[in-house]
């Protein structure tokens, strides 16, 4: 018997249509609509309905493998999915890396648009900044999406681990969580990493600066010598008469 397809709840469709909306319009600048935006009249923001929308879905979507499969086949699916979701962070921000780098080239903007995206760190000082990339630690704006929803993902394995010993123990930790970020535990942890980033990319930093003046000083000789030989090479004739 072929099981009946799992269908969408268009619920969690519109609710996350209506946060990403507003997320927009929170990010556009010099706009009087972020006024009237939730964040402006309570605790919470469209980021928090979005959060708790993707929550909802990748319950809904990984929740069965775990009931029919078992929790090891369960993890390996979220394994797989992290895996997925992790390259498509990547593939994105060299996409919109390019995509800046082409807009400041053209000249169409007035404005730095690799600047504004903080993606200059990340061609200023791209040996510690590409290991931040690929380890979660650089998150330049506007990148954090994926990477939370990255921890959603890892967190699902975790909370069935809890449901099955009780499931006040998944709210339990919730709760553990929340308390923790309000009390900017979370918080201070992700400035020691971002301190120790930033130690690395000054020292980095330093060491570029000085690989690009010996650089600049290498072509400043090979021109030299160059622009000699071609001297020599235009008096050649008259040397030989």
């Amino acid at each position: 018997m072929i099981a009946p397809a799992r269908q969408r709840d268009p619920r969690l469709d519109f609710f996350r249509g209506v946060g990403m909306f507003i997320i927009l319009i929170a990010h556009i600048t010099d706009n009087p609509w972020t006024l009237w935006i939730p964040a402006r009249f309570g605790f919470s923001d469209a980021t928090e309905m979005f959060v708790f929308c993707s929550g909802m879905a990748s319950a809904i979507a990984f929740g069965s493998v775990f009931a029919r499969a078992g929790w090891v086949m369960g993890t390996l699916q979220i394994a797989n999915r992290i895996w997925q979701v992790y390259w498509v962070h990547l593939g994105v921000f060299f996409a919109t890396l390019f995509l800046m780098l082409a807009l400041n080239a053209s000249g169409a903007f007035p404005r730095d648009e690799v600047n504004a995206l903080n993606l200059g760190p990340f061609l200023y000082n791209t040996g510690p900044n590409m290991i931040g990339l690929m380890t979660l630690t650089y998150v330049p704006n506007y990148f954090d999406i994926l990477p939370m929803y990255l921890v959603i993902l890892a967190l699902i394995p975790v909370m069935m681990a809890l449901v099955r010993v009780h499931v006040w123990l998944a709210f339990l930790l919730v709760v553990v969580l929340w308390v923790a970020a309000m009390a900017g535990l979370v918080g201070q942890r992700m400035g020691a990493h971002e301190v120790a980033i930033g130690r690395l990319v000054g020292a980095r930093g330093e060491q570029g600066r000085l690989g690009q003046e010996l650089g600049l000083q290498r072509q400043e000789v090979a021109e030299d010598a160059r622009q000699r030989h071609q001297h020599v090479d235009a008096r050649a004739p008259e040397l030989r008469e």
